[in-house]
């Protein structure tokens, strides 16, 4: 539901993925009482400003991340990226178990499935693999014929497309599989007739921070994340 008051925009949504985890997803510029009756967890994003965070601690709110919209101007971008490709992954609409055994794997911290105040593996293992399942499909990257990592890309519209999950498995992060996934992908998009590539990534992420950058990456649009539970 999205709406705006007062010139105040606000757009939430309540996302169930089992009895007891119901997340509502709340992104605002201005701090309000919500009802909030029907959620277990809820996951509010803020613009980046200090100015919010004595109030959202009022209301039983801990800070959980800063994140940082990602952009790749393909109209603009100079890169060869084809030739960053060692390893070229292939493109699959099953696997979904070997996806999520990645994801398992990788996403020990991440708040976009960590929704509890406490770190809660099982409860975030179930929310990964509802995010995996709705995935039309993924491109795997194997190094010796293991599965290393994944990369799942999103239409927004004909125009843009967006980087919806991805990871590497720690031990494969020095061969290289990052670089070669996200390149083979931006140049598949890049072929496609996409003019961006967008994507959403924690503060925390340097490496991947990094790896934006190197493929000629813009950031703006600091969101702080704030996490609660509803009891």
């Amino acid at each position: 539901m999205k709406s705006k008051e007062n010139g105040v925009m606000t757009k939430t949504h309540i996302e169930e993925y089992a009895p007891d985890i119901r997340l509502m997803n709340i992104y605002t510029d201005e701090v309000q009482d919500w009802d909030t009756a029907h959620a277990t967890n809820i996951r509010l994003s803020v613009p980046c400003d200090f100015k919010y965070k004595k109030e959202l601690e009022r209301q039983g709110y801990i800070f959980a991340d800063r994140m940082y919209d990602v952009s790749v101007n393909l109209m603009r971008s100079k890169i060869d990226y084809a030739k960053m490709v060692r390893i070229t992954p292939e493109y699959t609409k099953e696997n979904r178990q070997e996806i999520k055994d990645i994801a398992h794997e990788c996403f020990l911290t991440d708040r976009r499935f960590h929704v509890d105040i406490e770190y809660n593996q099982n409860k975030a293992d179930i929310i990964m693999d509802n995010w995996i399942d709705k995935l039309d499909g993924s491109y795997i990257c194997r190094y010796k014929e293991d599965a290393a990592g994944f990369i799942a890309i999103k239409s927004e519209d004909d125009k843009q497309a967006y980087i919806h999950l991805a990871a590497v498995r720690e031990k494969y992060r020095p061969a290289g599989i990052a670089l070669s996934m996200y390149a083979y992908a931006i140049q598949q998009c890049r072929e496609k007739g996409y003019r961006n590539v967008k994507g959403y990534i924690s503060s925390r992420n340097i490496p991947v921070m990094n790896l934006y950058t190197y493929l000629g990456a813009s950031f703006e649009a600091a969101t702080d994340v704030y996490l609660k539970e509803v009891r």
